[in-house]
């Protein structure tokens, strides 16, 4: 473990680990750290800080003690002095220039305001006019040029009340960790707190700046990323796209048991293309393994298996085909175990490349679910999400609702009554449920035409209404519900 910080509060907890979460931000590279609450809070960092430190002293590179200066009972001297004073006692410990206090004058609360503009938006005041400062100001919170409020906790509970925000809790003091800049903070005990990190965990070459973020580092936009290694996909190169085209235009005039008949859905995606386009960016092209296949021929013939196996895994018939899905669940999983080792020197190699559990799957615009439903198909853990409360009713129904009686025995009436006498249930998947739904069904339909069905006569189908209407020919001499 690199670091164990000792801190007063809960909230001083949230805040620390937001910012350590950031090293880009600080200036510093990934680390490990256990970030520990004394019990006694600010008065224990103070009087006995060894009581926790003491067995953190094997396993951790560096400790760091973090309080406040103004609690009941602080000695008269300024927090430098404070400092000094804990010195002494780690001194005495045997833990001087392992364990190094910060007393952050006078609360946690001074360093909310840094100056960062990310600060109005979590408390509430982005977009008002004045805005915070200004009206700290105003109200005689804060006076200008001091970089801080006079008292940083009645500042900020001021200005979550009027914001109509909840009182401050340790997820706001996350929240805000996770958001201000931390170039603008000039506090003297975060600068001493930064200052320490820098020299402890400087930053490693091996990592770089995400590209995605839009700002300078310690901006407080930016992340940690390490280069991960991954070959190119199938679907970078080429596709059997006549075959998946086919399978989808077939698939329009297909009503029983296909998700379209759940509810109508406009811009519903053809489940072959789905399935095709998930396994083929989660499957390596032959041309990535170059040691496996070393020539263009070799290659090729590859890369037609997989086509081979795509051709067979767009088919309608092959949708619930558990020999052709292993097949396929198969391919996936070797290309995953390939890039788990590729990237095992990753610092979140555990968390990131386990070798046992794919990758999750998530759409978040999920509409008809035909991607999050046959990622689920082809072994993936799929989420769903969408605005339109119809798309996540049919999500739910799709991926979320049937996995939970997976393997499960129907439960209606008719169907206890059969395994009551000894009769064995031999369904797959979640037919059990689709059991209960059909006899349930009936139930509802049944109930209703004995309640309500004297209000919805039946007509006979006359030979004249058919030579009118040709469709009802079938029908002719048989009574139906108008």
């Amino acid at each position: 473990m690199d670091l164990v910080c000792l801190v007063a509060d809960r909230n001083m907890e949230a805040a620390i680990s937001g910012l350590l979460d950031r090293p880009l931000a600080l200036g510093i590279r990934q680390i490990t750290k256990q970030i520990p609450v004394h019990q006694e809070r600010d008065p224990g960092c103070f009087h006995d800080p060894m009581k926790v430190l003491r067995a953190y002293r094997e396993n951790a590179g560096h400790a760091l003690i973090i309080l406040d200066y103004a609690w009941q009972g602080v000695p008269a001297v300024s927090g430098a002095e404070l400092e000094s004073l804990i010195e002494g006692k780690l001194g005495r410990e045997g833990m001087a220039g392992w364990a190094v206090p910060v007393v952050i004058e006078p609360e946690l609360e001074s360093w909310v305001f840094s100056g960062s503009p990310h600060v109005d938006t979590v408390l509430g005041w982005k977009d008002r006019n004045p805005g915070l400062r200004k009206s700290l100001e105003q109200k005689g919170l804060w006076t200008p040029p001091d970089p801080k409020p006079a008292d940083p906790k009645l500042a900020l509970e001021w200005a979550l009340r009027t914001a109509r925000r909840r009182p401050a809790s340790s997820a706001l003091f996350r929240q805000l960790a996770q958001k201000v800049s931390t170039r603008r903070c000039q506090d003297r005990a975060f600068l001493k707190f930064r200052q320490l990190l820098q020299d402890w965990f400087p930053q490693n070459s091996s990592y770089s700046q995400n590209p995605g973020s839009d700002g300078p580092p310690g901006d407080g936009t930016n992340s940690i990323e390490h280069d991960v290694k991954t070959g190119k996909k199938l679907i970078e190169v080429a596709l059997p796209l006549d075959a998946i085209n086919a399978a989808s235009v077939r698939e329009k005039s297909i009503r029983h048991g296909h998700p379209s008949t759940l509810h109508l859905w406009w811009a519903r995606r053809p489940l072959a293309a789905a399935r095709a386009v998930i396994f083929s960016q989660m499957v390596d092209d032959p041309s990535a393994h170059p040691d496996r296949f070393p020539t263009e021929q070799a290659q090729a013939r590859e890369r037609e298996r997989l086509f081979g196996i795509i051709e067979e895994l767009v088919k309608w018939e092959n949708t619930n085909n558990e020999q052709v899905l292993a097949q396929a669940r198969e391919e996936i999983r070797e290309s995953w175990l390939r890039t788990c080792t590729g990237n095992a020197d990753h610092p979140r190699a555990a968390e990131l490349f386990d070798p046992d559990r794919l990758p999750a799957f998530h759409d978040p615009f999920a509409g008809g679910g035909a991607l999050p439903l046959e990622a689920q198909r082809l072994g993936l853990e799929a989420h769903a999400s969408d605005l339109n409360p119809v798309a996540v009713l049919i999500n739910k129904a799709m991926i979320e609702v049937p996995p939970r009686f997976a393997g499960r025995a129907p439960v209606n009436p008719d169907a206890q009554a059969e395994l009551a006498r000894g009769a064995r249930w031999n369904g797959k998947g979640a037919q059990g449920l689709a059991e209960d739904v059909r006899y349930y069904g009936r139930w509802m339909r049944d109930e209703a035409e004995k309640r309500i069905g004297h209000l919805y006569p039946k007509i006979e189908v006359t030979a004249a209404m058919a030579a009118e209407r040709p469709a009802l020919e079938r029908y002719v001499g048989r009574k139906l519900t108008v």
